[in-house]
């Protein structure tokens, strides 16, 4: 995000917080105007403000700390739960989606097939599942996306040339697969079942997956398609209501990236080897990394564990560490005190004496999240938290110290405000290995489901908008070995004690 871009949406929060009311675009600059938030020299600054919002929103999709409440009108996300606020959607390029005619399968029809976390290569008993229209619930998309009952049916395809080289992209704005998705690097293409899709000479899927495939590389014929297994991803509200056939194709001779135009959902198409793309595999989303793991053999050398460092740490700068639930953020929390003697400032031991609660580990976790959540988006629990935290932090102010659990990015910009200088560490995990981590910590027969449950609590979705602001990411897509070996690398040749 560039300069510009930062001070308006900056301003547009800064403006909303203090009036606690949806405002249009022109109310929004003015107001931050006159206050001397701003100081545009563009001869259309309200123009701006309305863009720069709308184009926050669509990039970061539902992790965008903005909404749309009506017709050039704009509230915060936080907002959402409160007053009957409502997000407003904006007729676009993805409006013809609604129309689409989806062939869905109840849930029960799948049995025991959904209690498979992943890629599963055992794919034959879900195509007689979807090939019997009997088990069929032929629906309009707008509707689907409302039922959680509902499997919608899509395919996604993984397409190579002639000289193994696998093609990705990047998801545009106007991806099919919701905002979430969008500048993730993929390698499937693909899209949902339809019931134009019936077809006289070929499997219904298959049928899918060449129609698709022409959308969105335009006009072009895959060769040697063949399914070879299923994702069914419950992690996610999202993932719950889609199972993914896998597939495998070959691009034509003549394929060219640089002469073949696409749909709007795809980008920056590239044809990578296969250790390019691991190289690049913590860029991937979710599904591409399942699929990846399966095919492609990891090349030696390839670390399963990734810091992007932006700025080193130096001596008496506190270090802020985020994650979400069964990222791994305490084991390394952990790992720093015990190796470094680093100190650590606990933000959930704090929440739960403001609160006069035991922590979560000793009860009931979700209503220490529900009472933690309230607390934090009320402005006198807000200023009492930012206020308990910083209180500790100046016991250390001749060393480093983690700040550890921050969730909130109101609480993060207010503590920053006031402790001045500081690294910000953010931890990315796939989400089958923090289920991994997940049950180590609650128990082997611990559920997807509850896994779920606590991603999605109200108090964890602001977490991934830490990773753009973040100095420092660790990507932990390996073992806890793996993970502390790498922590020790990167301590020793970049810490400036």
């Amino acid at each position: 995000m560039n300069i510009s871009n930062h001070l308006f949406l900056k301003a547009a929060k800064s403006v909303l917080e203090e009036y606690k009311s949806s405002l249009n675009a022109e109310d929004i600059y003015n107001t931050a105007s006159e206050k001397k938030l701003l100081n545009s020299k563009g001869k259309t600054p309200v123009n701006t403000m309305r863009a720069r919002l709308a184009e926050e929103i669509r990039t970061n999709g539902v992790n965008s700390i903005f909404i749309r409440v009506g017709p050039n009108k704009f509230g915060l996300r936080v907002w959402i739960d409160n007053d009957n606020i409502h997000e407003y959607k904006t007729r676009s390029f993805l409006d013809s989606q609604k129309d689409e005619t989806l062939i869905t399968i109840p849930r029960e029809k799948f049995g025991s097939l959904l209690n498979t976390f992943g890629f599963n290569s055992n794919f034959k008993r879900s195509i007689k599942i979807v090939d019997n229209k009997n088990n069929w619930e032929i629906i309009k998309r707008s509707e689907a996306d409302r039922k959680l009952n509902l499997k919608q049916i899509v395919t996604y395809v993984i397409l190579k040339n002639f000289e193994d080289k696998y093609l990705v992209f990047k998801r545009g704005h106007y991806t099919k697969l919701r905002g979430q998705l969008a500048n993730l690097l993929c390698i499937g293409f693909g899209g949902h079942l339809e019931i134009k899709d019936e077809n006289l000479f070929e499997n219904i899927i298959i049928s899918c997956a060449r129609r698709e495939i022409n959308e969105e590389l335009k006009s072009i014929y895959i060769n040697n398609l063949k399914i070879i297994g299923i994702i069914n991803d419950e992690s996610s509200t999202l993932g719950i209501k889609h199972i993914a056939f896998v597939m495998t194709g070959e691009l034509p001779q003549n394929f060219d990236v640089k002469n073949w135009s696409t749909e709007k959902s795809i980008n920056k198409l590239e044809l990578v080897t296969e250790k390019e793309l691991w190289k690049n595999f913590h860029e991937l989303e979710f599904w591409s990394m399942l699929v990846a793991r399966k095919l492609i053999k990891i090349p030696r050398g390839t670390e399963s564990i990734i810091i992007n460092l932006q700025k080193k740490i130096t001596k008496n700068v506190p270090l802020i560490i985020v994650g979400s639930i069964s990222s791994g953020k305490s084991e390394i929390c952990k790992y720093l005190h015990d190796i470094y003697n680093i100190a650590i400032i606990s933000s959930s031991k704090l929440i739960s004496e403001l609160l006069n609660l035991p922590t979560f580990d000793e009860a009931d976790r979700e209503n220490f999240q529900d009472k933690t959540d309230s607390f934090v988006k009320s402005i006198k629990g807000l200023n009492e938290f930012v206020n308990a935290i910083y209180f500790e932090t100046n016991k250390f102010k001749d060393r480093i110290f983690i700040v550890e659990g921050l969730r909130n990015i109101t609480v993060y910009e207010k503590l920053v405000k006031k402790i001045g200088k500081h690294t910000l560490l953010y931890i990315d995990t796939p989400k089958d290995k923090g289920f991994e981590f997940f049950k180590n910590r609650l128990g082997f027969n611990t559920t997807v489901e509850e896994y779920r449950k606590r991603l999605e609590h109200n108090v964890e979705k602001e977490v991934k908008m830490f990773k753009r602001k973040a100095d420092v990411i660790i990507f932990n897509g390996g073992s806890k070995n793996s993970l502390f070996k790498a922590i020790d690398n990167w301590w020793k040749l970049n810490v400036e004690i």
